[in-house]
């Protein structure tokens, strides 16, 4: 069992298990039901928490690194958390939107990340690591990131440090080692246009907080 339950689980990309990831899963769970038990709704972090926990267990189970037998996963998928998903996913093909859902997407303040950003986040940094391992040539991995993304160096460098578990083979897993690096270039690439097609770049955002400046200005000289 790795530590204890994280206060956040950020993406797609974590190292868990599936067993570390199904243990902080059963803490949040048991949680929720204690809450429950109280007479109390369960908070916003709480509900946030245990949602977050278990993708967590999904993203282990698909891993490359539980695929490595040809038999089948090396850790295999709780049934009681398919069965409440498979709830979850029933509810919504019906036209209802669980409570728990509901008061997530209605929460305030700028969405976080979601897990097509954090992945494609992961295939830069895996991008540049095969640069570094001489999988792909490329002298400047970094610059070239820096280029496809339209970020700052420093962004570049602070997903590298937040993402050291990251390897080239977490994408792609299947292909040869012929094809991979270039099947690692083109994904990267793609995930570029993503990233500058949310508005997630720096003039971008550079935009957004100026923006956000002046309304406030605007707001206090109203006061």
């Amino acid at each position: 069992m790795r530590g204890e339950m994280p206060s956040k689980i950020d993406g797609p990309l974590e190292p868990y298990t599936v067993a570390d990831a199904w243990e902080w899963w059963r803490k949040a769970a048991v949680a929720w039901d204690a809450e429950l038990a109280k007479g109390n709704q369960p908070s916003e972090t709480l509900v946030r928490h245990a949602f977050a926990t278990a993708s967590g267990v999904l993203r282990a189970y698909c891993r490359p690194a539980n695929w490595v037998e040809k038999n089948g996963p090396s850790e295999s998928l709780p049934i009681q958390l398919a069965h409440l998903i498979a709830n979850q996913i029933d509810y919504i093909v019906a036209g209802q939107l669980p409570e728990p859902i509901r008061q997530l997407t209605q929460s305030r303040g700028r969405p976080e990340p979601g897990p097509q950003e954090n992945t494609d986040k992961g295939i830069a940094v895996a991008y540049i690591r095969a640069a570094r391992e001489g999988l792909i040539d490329d002298a400047r991995p970094v610059k070239t990131v820096e280029e496809e993304f339209g970020a700052h160096e420093r962004t570049v460098l602070r997903w590298l440090q937040r993402l050291p578990w990251v390897t080239p083979r977490d994408f792609y897993p299947n292909a040869s080692d012929a094809e991979h690096g270039q099947r690692l270039s083109e994904g990267m690439r793609k995930a570029g246009a993503r990233h500058r097609e949310a508005g997630r770049t720096a003039p971008a955002i550079s935009r957004r907080a100026g923006k956000r400046k002046a309304d406030k200005g605007r707001g206090d000289k109203g006061a």
